[in-house]
């Protein structure tokens, strides 16, 4: 399991971990934040309608996404998922 753990401009700490087959994220937040951002980072991504993204789901303070690395990339997603917070 790769984890990254990458700093969006408000100082919240996201750490992203691979988990599965290298086709599902997880992104954390490292300081306590409310469930509703983590529903927000899901609705964000989803409203985006990326293909190579292939499901999105809030889980508590938990952000699942699954995606096709033929279609999308890691890195893209990762950038996807740091604009997402940006928008917090």
């Amino acid at each position: 399991m790769a984890t990254l753990t990458m700093t969006a401009p408000d100082l919240t700490d996201l750490s992203i971990e691979t988990t599965g087959a290298d086709t599902v994220l997880a992104v954390h937040f490292e300081q306590p934040r409310p469930a509703r951002d983590a529903r927000r980072i899901a609705q964000y991504l989803t409203a985006l309608r990326m293909p190579g993204v292939e499901g999105v789901d809030a889980i508590d303070t938990t952000v699942v996404v699954s995606f096709d690395p033929g279609t999308m990339t890691r890195s893209h997603l990762e950038l996807l998922i740091q604009d997402a917070a940006r928008h917090l």
